[in-house]
């Protein structure tokens, strides 16, 4: 009964529509909570953990917090980690929990390399919680293209005529003609010189 009532109370304070929690923007208040705030359910601390400290996360602009257990020490075999989640209430929390090490990443350096003639791509590694690496790609346009792709195939636009454009372009707009550039048309030959960005 006492949760239902209070639940109540955060929905009366948040001014509930249906899709309220974890949706506001909270900061590291203290470890007690604040008088006049109301507060959502505790997010209980890691199995693994051996030690914690208590931590509420609060919105100013609704006095509601999120309460906190943060791991401080942890099981063999186990270290604290801190890493950004989602609590009942606020929208980014630094949370602190038990992790394995992780012993499989370490080998992208985040550096963009060349993929194709369109296209550039760097290799992300994250470490999980539970000891194993995860790998992704990110992609971006290769020099003389623009546009924000999400693969290797598509999303990159070849500047026009002798449009030159540095890796990572992304609008028309970042399209130039490089100074010294020799174009001819009806009215002649004629050389940049300077940089001629194109417009939309």
């Amino acid at each position: 009964m006492k949760k239902t009532i209070n639940m109540v109370v955060l929905c009366v304070a948040l001014s509930c529509s249906g899709n309220v929690y974890g949706a506001y923007d909270c900061s590291y208040t203290s470890s007690n909570l604040p008088s006049g705030y109301s507060l959502g359910n505790p997010y209980l601390p890691d199995s693994k953990c051996t030690n914690t400290s208590s931590a509420y996360y609060c919105s100013d602009t609704y006095k509601v917090c999120d309460k906190f257990y943060m791991c401080s020490s942890c099981s063999s075999g186990y270290y604290p980690t801190t890493t950004t989640i989602k609590g009942e209430l606020c929208n980014s929390v630094a949370y602190s929990r038990c992790c394995k090490p992780c012993t499989d990443c370490g080998g992208a350096t985040n550096d963009w390399e060349y993929y194709n003639e369109s296209h550039q791509r760097r290799t992300i590694q994250t470490c999980n919680c539970d000891g194993t690496c995860s790998t992704t790609y990110e992609y971006r346009c290769y020099i003389g293209y623009y546009g924000s792709p999400s693969d290797s195939a598509s999303g990159c636009t070849k500047c026009p005529g002798k449009g030159y454009a540095n890796p990572g372009s992304k609008y028309i707009t970042n399209c130039f003609i490089i100074p010294g550039t020799t174009l001819n048309d009806e009215t002649g030959e004629y050389t940049f010189t300077d940089e001629c960005y194109y417009t939309e």
